[in-house]
């Protein structure tokens, strides 16, 4: 799946996929080109009551930069892609989380310059099990990816010239 789909796409989609997800990006969007914190909520998604172990993020290709926040308690581990300069492919933050509690996993990143929406796979693992959060939102599956907008940046004002 590419990195960007089309404005007309994003705002035909709607929040119905991603309000059923249970790993979403905070904030949902922010301006093209800018450098952005996003966090990941992940809530409960481990059967009975088996905590979360670890939480993946796998980058999209073509993302111009990401950078993994560290989080007290957990280790991180970054991947980069092969042969592409260093990109980031995935961050793992390997852990415990009860599954009576949520928590954010936050990575800082430079935004495309193009408007659209990047989809972010995530997997949950519980234990021995994994819930992989990387189908199509717009397919209305149970485990949709995280979404996240890209809108237009704001004019940049430029030098005013009085006559």
């Amino acid at each position: 799946m590419g990195l960007l789909r089309t404005a007309a796409f994003v705002a035909g989609l709607g929040a119905a996929g991603q309000a059923a997800a249970h790993i979403s990006p905070i904030p949902a969007e922010a301006p093209a080109g800018s450098y952005q914190a996003i966090r990941f909520r992940v809530g409960h998604a481990c059967t009975g009551a088996e905590a979360t172990t670890a939480v993946r993020i796998e980058a999209p290709a073509g993302l111009p930069a990401m950078r993994a926040q560290p989080k007290a308690g957990w280790t991180v581990s970054i991947e980069q892609r092969p042969g592409e300069g260093g990109e980031i492919q995935a961050v793992t933050w390997t852990g415990n989380l009860p599954p009576d509690q949520f928590d954010e996993f936050a990575v800082f990143l430079k935004l495309p310059d193009v408007v659209g929406e990047i989809e972010f796979a995530a997997i949950q693992t519980c234990g021995a099990t994994e819930t992989r959060w990387d189908q199509p939102p717009m397919l209305g599956g149970p485990t949709p990816a995280p979404v996240f907008r890209i809108i237009p940046a704001a004019p940049v004002a430029g030098p005013q010239h009085n006559h």
